[in-house]
């Protein structure tokens, strides 16, 4: 499960949250991610979700379906926390 009751999941093209109580899917691609290949999802307290990548890197979605990403060139921002 990942934030506010929906399902996650990691593909080899991107993530795709599913919120079943509304029919809902939202996606996020490459375009959106580090890269395309989720290897990894990790639901934080805060309702949000880390994602880890084959191609490196990772992201932060939070509860409000805004991702983060985080590399070797993008630090921890202020207030992310693992």
């Amino acid at each position: 499960m990942g934030s506010a009751g929906r399902l996650a999941f990691g593909t080899g093209g991107g993530l795709a949250l599913a919120d079943p109580a509304r029919g809902e899917m939202t996606t996020f691609d490459a375009r959106d991610l580090p890269g395309g290949t989720v290897l990894a999802l990790e639901p934080d307290a805060a309702g949000g979700l880390w994602l880890g990548f084959e191609e490196g890197g990772l992201a932060h979605v939070d509860a409000q379906d805004r991702v983060t990403q985080v590399g070797a060139r993008q630090p921890f921002p202020p207030g992310i926390a693992i």
